[in-house]
């Protein structure tokens, strides 16, 4: 994290989270939903506890969030050809 400032001063988790949903959305990852519940069902105690579970816990919800901007999109857009 110290690599990301913003004016001079550290960035934390407020400035990381939208940064990590464009990344999401720009990599644009296959079978992401289906990666998150592998690493739930196998990862074990690597992700239970400490930083990883933190910083997997920010991925998860940033999956989340890029899912819920989907299915928004997709109600917008069936709203719009009835």
């Amino acid at each position: 994290m110290e690599l990301l400032q913003l004016g001079g001063k550290s960035a934390g988790a407020d400035d990381f989270f939208p940064l990590l949903v464009f990344v999401i959305l720009k990599a644009n990852p296959p079978n992401l939903l289906a990666t998150i519940q592998f690493i739930n069902f196998f990862g074990g105690s690597a992700i239970n506890s400490g930083e990883a579970s933190y910083w997997f816990a920010q991925f998860q919800t940033a999956a989340t969030f890029v899912q819920s901007i989907d299915d928004r999109a997709d109600g917008v857009a069936k709203d719009s050809t009835a």
